[in-house]
């Protein structure tokens, strides 16, 4: 990214393709192994990486949960060679437990992966995720989805609702 470049919008890493309306996980690790091998699926997550992906995410959740508050979830890790910033979103009808900071089950979980040599380019997306799913009408607009595209629809108009803040 060049010097004084608006970095790039969550939607923009997410992609149309990585959202999934989901019934249920039995826990977290599922939960993630789940998100992940949707991404491996679609192309975004080389498979050849799959695994080490999987053992760095587990080696992430294990050091400290990443369940937030208000039902999500933000698992993420840096991958050796990975060419750039992946993530997929995920909802959970029915709720994941997942050690949440406030012991609520996680509803929505965006997963990040980041590529090592750019560790800290996570964090302008990550933050703007955050942003978005602070605000309680985009959760109830992504809770109240009906298909995977319904999802991708709540995060575009949420950022355009939200462009002039």
């Amino acid at each position: 990214m060049s010097v004084g470049a608006q970095p790039p919008r969550f939607s923009q890493i997410l992609g149309r393709g990585s959202c999934w309306l989901l019934e249920s996980s039995r826990d977290k690790w599922t939960a993630i192994a789940d998100v992940l091998d949707r991404l491996v699926a679609n192309g975004r997550v080389p498979a050849a990486k799959r695994d080490a992906v999987h053992a760095g995410l587990l080696d992430r959740e294990r050091s400290m949960s990443t369940g937030m508050e208000r039902g999500i979830a933000l698992p993420h890790t840096a991958v050796e060679g990975l060419d750039q910033l992946v993530t997929g979103l995920a909802v959970f009808k029915q709720g994941v437990p997942f050690q949440s900071i406030d012991g609520a089950p996680a509803r929505i979980l965006v997963l990040l992966l980041i590529p090592k040599e750019r560790r800290l380019s996570y964090l302008p997306v990550l933050a703007d995720a955050a942003r978005l799913l602070s605000r309680e009408e985009v959760r109830t607009k992504l809770l109240g989805s009906t298909s995977d595209a319904d999802l991708y629809e709540a995060i575009t108009s949420a950022e355009g609702s939200s462009s002039g803040s």
